[in-house]
């Protein structure tokens, strides 16, 4: 019992990590990272409810003899099975985003603003809390209704609830099934018409943010589906009976369910800190701060580690004219006539926003990069850009 509780602890830490990483990400946000870390938000809640909920309905009693009065644990449960539903309909969310933005990518940035995307997110929060709270107070003489809180067989024993329950968490998990399915249909369909390199590689990015939703979808259903079915099966007006068991068969049961929820928490952490580029940096640069030696060191420390990269990895392929009389042409050494056939020897002063250089110093973007090379031509004709300036 101390390791569940134990277990759900460290994967509320390790997912508020996630959470506490929200200031370091780069400005603008987008409307999938903001609705993942509001996800690993919930996760968080969740992880945290089920710790205080398993300490109290059984660790407390069976340990120290301590009971805990029923309105503290409906209470607990509320918010448990709210944020249970706050992660269905952030998935919801983040499923119907991903469409919108594969069907309609013009009209996405209108529809998707910032203010909009906050009042997704506050409904998100506050009707699946609020519809927890009230349904537990909205059947007579139970739940919140009843004296002290001590009659809830609607809950505990009732099938109708648990059928709804059911339906609520399986509707749109297979919802979402359909939606990526369809998403990735028409990615395919699209890769098929684009010919230019950049085109492909935003094809890319997005098909990569998709497969880490939908892993994020997969481990909701191989962590929530195995609960959702022991559930609507177990209970004394159930298909199964709690007495056909023993009470270790019982225990066993639910020490596994717990584990897997606790599991399927710390596996969204990493998706998160793996796949997600901005998430991942965040957290290095959080990293890099909290650890680092006085601040600016362990930005600078984490900015030596996360930016240099190899000129493999982040290539980015340009054309660029330079005349004879370009500033960025800082010297050159020619035969005695620039227009005669021979080799000349160019080096190039280059500005720009990035380096990712596979080097052990970190370039700044004011920095330059010096290019050099040796151009041999047969004839150099003059152009209009070599001719003196005319008024």
């Amino acid at each position: 019992m101390l390791i569940v509780i134990a277990l759900c602890l460290a994967s509320g830490l390790v997912s508020s990590a996630v959470v506490c990483a929200t200031p370091w990400v780069k400005r603008p946000v987008s409307p999938t990272v903001r609705l993942s870390l509001s996800l690993a938000a919930a996760n968080t809640v969740f992880s945290i409810s089920l710790a205080v909920a398993t300490t109290v309905n059984s660790y407390l009693p069976s340990v120290y003899n301590v009971h805990v009065g029923m309105c503290v644990k409906l209470t607990v449960e509320a918010i448990r099975m709210g944020s249970i539903l706050v992660q269905i309909s952030h998935l919801l969310v983040v499923a119907l985003n991903h469409y919108m933005g594969t069907l309609r990518p013009l009209h996405y940035a209108a529809t998707m603003t910032p203010s909009t995307l906050r009042i997704i997110l506050v409904v998100l929060w506050v009707v699946p809390m609020t519809g927890m709270f009230l349904v537990f107070a909205s059947v007579p003489d139970q739940g919140f209704l009843s004296p002290r809180c001590n009659r809830n067989d609607f809950y505990i024993n009732g099938i109708t609830f648990r059928i709804v329950w059911t339906v609520i968490f399986f509707g749109p998990t297979l919802f979402i099934s359909v939606v990526y399915c369809h998403i990735f249909h028409l990615l395919k369909h699209r890769a098929l018409t684009l010919v230019s390199a950049e085109q492909r590689n935003q094809l890319r990015r997005n098909i990569k943010t998709v497969r880490t939703t939908a892993l994020i979808v997969g481990t909701f259903l191989i962590g929530w589906g195995p609960a959702v079915i022991k559930f609507v099966l177990l209970c004394d007006h159930c298909p199964l009976k709690p007495s056909q068991f023993t009470f270790t068969s019982l225990f066993a049961m639910g020490a596994t369910v717990n584990i897997i929820y606790c599991l399927k928490v710390f596996t969204d952490t990493f998706i998160y800190a793996v796949q997600l580029r901005e998430v991942r940096k965040a957290l290095l640069q959080m990293w890099g701060r909290v650890w680092g030696r006085g601040g600016s060191d362990g930005e600078r420390k984490w900015r030596e580690q996360c930016t240099v990269r190899s000129m493999s990895r982040y290539s980015h392929t340009g054309s660029t004219r330079l005349s004879l009389h370009s500033p960025g042409l800082n010297s050159y050494s020619t035969p005695s006539s620039p227009w005669s056939s021979g080799k000349v020897e160019l080096e190039v002063s280059v500005y720009g926003n990035h380096h990712h250089i596979k080097d052990d110093h970190h370039y700044h973007k004011d920095d330059p990069l010096k290019l050099k090379t040796l151009v041999e031509e047969t004839q150099l004709d003059r152009t209009d850009d070599d001719l003196p300036d005319r008024l």
